[in-house]
């Protein structure tokens, strides 16, 4: 499922529905929103199916959340008022059967990274050598909660100096996706990053099937 789900989002990206049509405004809208949700919280999950449901309980002070919660869990795990803002701060709610998934001594790693997606092409054969070969990275595209990053293997040696020129032996690509270990959900980029990733950014892999 998770193949078949990554083919769908590249297949969207893919979909740039370029005529002016009528209702192709909806359609570009529903596009983008459909891949926000691929990758900020479809894929994210699949990648860790058994971790429990994370469900955020909001609204505006004083509208009965704490009752609501307290009643789903048929016991007083919040404390309801009438002075606002009764509840000053989150409370998170969990089995204690899950406690090893919410608990702060989960793992060292509070944050993290998944692989969603990994996909490479091989060009040419690349033997044992001594010197060292170049491996080009750039960010092909970012997103709300992850990105893609691009790879290019490349002899790096001019042929003068023995090398073979201008040679890429391999390109690759994978999806990034960030993740919080603790609450077992996807975050979200924070502005260094997605600028950083913007500065090193360039064009997609140019792999066959995508000149086809």
């Amino acid at each position: 499922m998770l193949t078949a789900l990554v083919r769908l989002r590249d297949a969207l990206q893919r979909t740039t529905l370029p005529l002016e049509l009528p209702g192709v405004d909806e359609c570009r809208v529903a596009r983008v929103e459909m891949i926000d949700q691929l990758e900020d919280y479809v894929l994210p999950r699949l990648v860790q199916i058994d971790a429990p449901l994370l469900t955020v309980v909001g609204g505006s002070t004083g509208a009965g959340k704490s009752t609501l919660v307290n009643s789903l869990v048929g016991t007083r795990v919040t404390a309801p008022g009438v002075l606002r803002p009764t509840t000053r701060s989150p409370v998170l709610v969990h089995n204690p059967a899950d406690a090893d998934w919410f608990g702060q001594d989960r793992s060292v790693l509070s944050e993290g990274i998944l692989v969603a997606r990994h996909e490479i092409e091989y060009l040419a054969p690349l033997l044992f050598r001594v010197p060292p070969i170049v491996v080009e990275m750039w960010a092909t595209k970012i997103g709300g909660a992850g990105f893609d990053l691009a790879y290019e293997v490349r002899d790096g040696r001019p042929s003068a100096e023995g090398g073979e020129g201008d040679v890429v032996y391999a390109r690759a690509e994978t999806t990034l996706v960030l993740y919080d270990f603790v609450t077992s959900t996807p975050r979200r980029m924070d502005d260094t990053l997605r600028a950083m990733l913007r500065a090193h950014s360039g064009e997609p892999v140019p792999f066959r099937w995508r000149r086809r």
